[in-house]
């Protein structure tokens, strides 16, 4: 099992902070995503099993816990 965290404004639009995906459900971390509602592009940073990694190459069954960021803003 797979857990995917994902943080700040991705909790509301997901309206979860961590789902547990079983194997073979998904392969990727954006058919994970898109099946959510969030594109690719609008990822600012993936962490899989605490390395950053980039969010297209991330195969889910590959990790055991992967975190997705959105683009941080401010100024």
């Amino acid at each position: 099992m797979v857990r995917i965290r994902m943080h700040l404004s991705f909790i509301d639009r997901t309206g979860s902070h961590e789902f547990e995906v079983p194997p073979g459900v998904v392969d990727t971390l954006p058919e994970f995503l898109d099946i959510h509602g969030i594109r690719s592009d609008e990822i600012g940073m993936a962490i899989a099993d605490g390395r950053w990694k980039v969010p297209r190459d991330i195969v889910i069954d590959e990790y055991s816990v992967i975190e997705v960021f959105p683009h941080l803003e401010g100024g």
